[in-house]
């Protein structure tokens, strides 16, 4: 009995895991394929083109901080915590046409990314990645 309950509590955590990793990788895709068009609206002060990429961002970032709060990576945590503010940053920037504070926000949010791309992803020999 007590082998079945280890048995059962240890493939419900690991689905919770791969439930978990799965919205997180498609939290990744997605956000990869926000980003350029965002920074071209951005470069272009076409704050209507960039409003659902900037509230996308926020979204995402709700997934990160999520995932890297249930592994326990502190400093992923607190990247995820900070772009996401930039992200609310940048939202309210674009509300109000304000390209200045919508870049710098953007630029904010941009090296949370790369940090925690530096330090939480591994390139693998066929070109995918996977989380460290």
């Amino acid at each position: 009995m007590k082998r079945l309950l280890a048995t059962t509590l240890l493939l419900g955590v690991s689905a919770m895991f791969a439930d978990d990793h799965e919205a997180f990788e498609a939290s990744m895709k997605r956000a990869g394929k926000t980003m350029g068009p965002l920074k071209k609206a951005l470069d272009t002060d076409a704050f209507t083109d960039a409003a659902p990429g900037a509230a996308a961002l926020v979204e995402i970032y709700d997934v990160t901080e999520k995932f890297w709060k249930a592994n326990g990576a502190a400093d992923a945590i607190a990247m995820s915590a900070t772009g996401k503010a930039a992200a609310a940053s940048l939202v309210a920037a674009v509300k109000a046409s304000d390209g200045a504070a919508a870049k710098a926000a953007f630029g904010k949010l941009a090296g949370t990314c790369k940090g925690c791309h530096d330090a939480h992803r591994e390139k693998l020999p066929d070109g995918k990645y996977k989380i460290k």
